[in-house]
């Protein structure tokens, strides 16, 4: 377009006029009067950053307008020669010229701060606009030859709105702020602007993407989401969003972990592959996409060929560059990768306002009206961008005259409305404190930092030190995409906003629909595989009956005690004892019973009650029971009768219980063994995936080496007991077996206690070696102590049935033999009488005070002595051919030895 076009463009915008005309039917009618004022080129002069334009016919005065042109340089397209409505750029040029008219003529119908301002301030105001196409390289033409020639209409910007991109703003807030041009921005949001050594005279009317980052991790907060991926275009917007959300995880939300991911502007799709392939190995299930809507679509069908989309697990959420994209009327087959991907997906953005808010509904009223006038859409239409010759022209009707253009407010309108009017309070204000009509840009923006109004979206408050606005006044908005059912094949999705976040905080408007169909917020991290070690069903199964079998070894034991309690095999060896005995190997085969239970406290404190207690009551009944042969056996071998009940010798027995229980108690107490979960590995986010339970406490170890040493010493005891009663008939003493049960008992112990400790970590080699070696110890002690008993009781049984079989043969023999048939119970009358006499004796001699007394009476018998051993060899040989016992059982030879185990096993009995 030639010069002479573009100034003919340019008059209409320019208005002479301080009030409406006649055209007051329409929305701009100062902007749409002045292209019938202006039919030639206008002089037109710079004065500071404002242009004084003379207008005037031939042969009349001129009069010259105070004009502040400010250009509107945002993306119209893609470059592709489509219209591009994602953000609302179309609707953004609407509400900038309508603020411009507001400006022009004082109308308060939406802000009370412009009321009659056309009559305090004669600066007036003209829009043109110009197509970035998202490209920085347009961008910066068109910023270059607006600072040069105002692209040319020979204007000289004193601002201008724009742009869109960060990475173009970026670039052309460079060059303008070289410049002296002050540059303001509704959307873009990247912090790396907020540099003013870079960036002197930018600024914006929107927070940046470390005060949108707040929102967000806030949202994620309150859903519980403590882990975030982040993938971001590699441009100044997507860098700058991703760093901001990284420093406020640091800084404020510290339990979220956030990780980022980029890819280029460009993006290959194997460079999409590789970047989606770096999200899914995060494991994590949330992810916020800072994506164009150019790469949307790629994106979404990668992530669901990957499984992080469309599944019901993985959430995706996107910042507002996505713009439309899900929106914009098109439709999806139902079931398709991309419908499923979108589903339940959202997009968080900086909005200008929420139906409800005054203002805002204001402007969208005011922008809807626009549409029933075919003069505003007219005027519209005229002042979209034009491009150079040999370029691809966009044909902007195709937009402007469907049924979407103006139907909403769009993201860009209530943004660009609030910074028109901004630089048009600041420009008046700097008027009217100075009286002049020229300023630098330098001075507009410090002017335009300083002032503060209700605008459409909210309280208006730029940071003075960066240009941005104070995240606080702004209003951020959660939008959820939902299926909408276009048909019975196919889906689209409709926006739905679900959250309020003003005032720093999210406030609810209706509830959020998840990827899964429900409002129930997913876990932020996949479903954990736990390992949980725990003892293997076999083992567990085949240890319990072992404990089974012991118990019932011991219960055996008791009975076959009780029964045969009257032979001598078992009077001999104390019934008492060998009950308790049997007792105690049952508590300690029931330590395996709370052993076999994993995670419970109580279990774990039963353990050693029943094993110790178990122990102290086998072997302290053991060492007593000996203890008390020892003592009656050595009061024997001096002629001394010694009566000891089974009372008196269990006096310490229950002494040693005592003091384990004493022990226990305040073990119990003090520093109970509680179970504790043992972790072995975990995930990459912490969580623990394989663990074991193991009992332990603080002070656990004190009392456990006291009892240990205690029950030690019980042992030894015992040990010495047996040692001392090693020669003594085993009808009265077990000592060798208790000795051979004890050598077991070490043997195993010397193996299995530290093949437990090392093996503690493994929960099926602790829980064998541990279970095995209770089980060792009871069957060592029962089978050692009754075995024999059972043995010599059958021995004897069979003996008699085999005597009775000869006395049988011998008593039916015939007389023709020649042989004398012995009179067995005149035989044995005989024998005990006998007997009895050498016991009467026997104790006699015992109780002999003196040595005088022992002389004598050792004299008077040394006169019987080959008298009363002529008796002993008649009873060794009558002993050969007769029984002699309390209930018809064998006693053996009768020696002098012999005759003293007699008398014992029979004080034994009866005490």
């Amino acid at each position: 377009m030639t010069a002479a076009g573009r100034r003919r463009m340019l008059a209409l915008s320019l208005l002479l006029l301080s009030r409406p005309s006649a055209s007051s039917s329409t929305y701009y009618p100062s902007l749409i009067g002045i292209r019938d004022l202006l039919s030639s080129d206008p002089p037109v002069s710079r004065t500071g950053n404002l242009n004084e334009v003379l207008s005037g016919g031939e042969g009349e005065a001129e009069d010259a307008t105070t004009l502040l042109f400010l250009p509107y340089l945002q993306p119209f397209s893609g470059g592709d020669g489509r219209p591009f409505t994602v953000i609302g750029t179309y609707e953004g040029l609407a509400a900038s010229a309508l603020a411009m008219e507001h400006l022009n003529t004082g109308n308060s119908s939406i802000l009370k701060e412009v009321a009659g301002l056309n009559e305090r301030c004669p600066i007036r105001f003209a829009a043109d606009s110009f197509d970035t196409e998202l490209s920085q390289k347009a961008g910066v033409d068109w910023m270059i030859r607006l600072i040069a020639d105002g692209a040319g209409s020979g204007l000289f910007p004193a601002a201008v709105l724009g742009a869109a991109s960060s990475r173009v703003s970026v670039a052309t807030s460079i060059i303008s702020g070289l410049s002296g041009v002050l540059q303001l921005s509704g959307i873009s949001t990247s912090p790396q602007l907020d540099d003013k050594s870079q960036f002197s005279l930018f600024g914006r009317t929107i927070p940046n993407d470390d005060g949108t980052s707040i929102p967000l991790l806030a949202q994620m907060s309150a859903w519980g989401v403590r882990y975030l991926a982040v993938l971001h275009m590699d441009d100044a917007y997507g860098n700058g969003f991703a760093n901001g959300i990284r420093l406020a995880a640091e800084t404020i939300f510290t339990d979220i972990k956030i990780q980022t991911f980029d890819i280029p502007v460009g993006a290959s799709d194997s460079t999409i592959s590789d970047a989606v392939a770096s999200l899914r190995r995060t494991q994590f299930t949330y992810f916020f996409g800072i994506i164009e809507q150019t790469h949307v679509e790629r994106v979404m069908s990668e992530a669901y060929r990957q499984g992080i989309a469309g599944d019901g697990v993985h959430n995706w959420l996107f910042s507002d560059a996505f713009g439309s994209t899900v929106t914009g009327g098109e439709s999806w087959e139902e079931g398709s990768p991309l419908a499923k991907s979108y589903s339940g997906t959202g997009i968080l953005s900086a909005v200008g306002g929420v139906e409800g808010m005054e203002k805002y509904d204001l402007l969208g009223d005011a922008l809807r009206s626009l549409r029933d006038s075919e003069a505003d859409i007219e005027f519209l239409d005229g002042i979209m961008p034009s491009y150079p010759e040999g370029h691809t022209e966009v044909d902007h009707t195709i937009y402007t005259k469907g049924d979407q253009f103006l139907k909403s407010q769009g993201m860009l309108a209530p943004f660009l409305y609030d910074a028109t009017i901004s630089v048009g309070l600041a420009a008046c204000d700097l008027y009217e404190s100075t009286g002049g009509l020229a300023f630098t840009g330098a001075e507009l923006f410090a002017r335009v930092l300083n002032t503060t109004f209700e605008g459409t979206s909210g309280t208006i408050v730029l940071d003075p030190d960066t240009g941005t606005r104070d995240p606080t006044s702004a209003l951020f908005i959660m939008t959820n995409f939902v299926p909408d059912p276009v048909n019975s094949t196919h889906v689209s999705f409709k926006g739905v906003n679900t959250d309020l976040f003003e005032s720093g905080s999210w406030r609810t408007l209706e509830p959020y629909v998840f990827g899964d169909g429900t409002t129930d917020v997913p876990s932020d991290l996949p479903k954990l595989e736990l390992v949980e070690d725990r003892i293997s069903p076999a083992l567990l199964g085949i240890m319990l009956a072992l404990c089974a079998l012991v118990i019932l070894l011991s219960l055996a034991s008791v009975a076959w005690t009780r029964y045969f309690r009257m032979r001598r095999v078992v009077r001999s060896s104390q019934p008492i004892f060998l009950s308790l005995i049997s007792a105690g190997v049952a508590l300690m085969a029931l330590g395996i019973v709370p052993l076999s239970i994993e995670g419970s406290d109580v279990a774990c404190m039963a353990t050693p009650w029943l094993l110790f207690l178990g122990f102290t009551l086998t072997f302290s009944a053991l060492f007593t029971k000996t203890y008390r042969i020892n003592q009656i056996m050595k009061n024997a071998a001096k002629f001394k009768r010694l009566t000891l009940t089974a009372t008196d010798v269990m006096k310490p027995m229950l002494a040693l219980l005592l003091v384990n229980v004493v022990i226990l108690v305040a073990f119990t107490a003090v520093s109970p063994l509680q179970s504790n979960t043992i972790v072995v590995d975990t995930d990459p986010f912490g969580r623990n995936i394989d663990t074991y339970y193991q009992c332990g406490s603080d002070k656990g170890p004190i009392f456990l080496g006291i009892l240990a040493g205690l029950n030690i010493a019980v042992l030894l005891f015992a040990i010495l007991q047996c040692w001392h009663a090693r020669k003594i008939s085993t009808e009265l003493s077990e000592s060798q077996y208790i000795f051979s049960a004890i050598s077991i008992i070490i043997m195993a112990s010397f193996l299995g206690i530290p093949v437990s400790i090392i093996a503690r970590d493994n929960v099926n080699a602790f829980y064998f070696v541990a279970s095995g070696l209770i089980v060792v110890v009871c069957l060592s002690i029962l089978l050692l102590i009754y075995a024999p008993k059972v043995h010599v009781l059958r021995s004897k049984e069979d003996a008699k049935k085999r005597k009775s079989d000869v006395t049988s043969t011998n008593s039916t023999s015939s007389a023709a033999d020649g042989m004398k048939i012995i009179n067995l119970a005149a035989a044995q009358a005989e024998l005990e009488e006998e007997v009895k006499e050498l016991r009467k004796r026997m104790e006699n001699e015992a109780k002999a005070d003196t040595v005088k007394n022992r002389t004598s009476i050792r004299s008077s018998v040394g006169s019987g002595a080959s008298s009363m051993h002529e008796d002993m060899d008649d009873l060794e040989q009558a002993q050969r051919a007769v029984s002699f016992c309390d209930d018809n059982e064998p006693l053996g030879r009768v020696t002098s030895s012999q005759e003293a185990e007699s008398i014992v096993g029979d004080d034994i009995s009866s005490g």
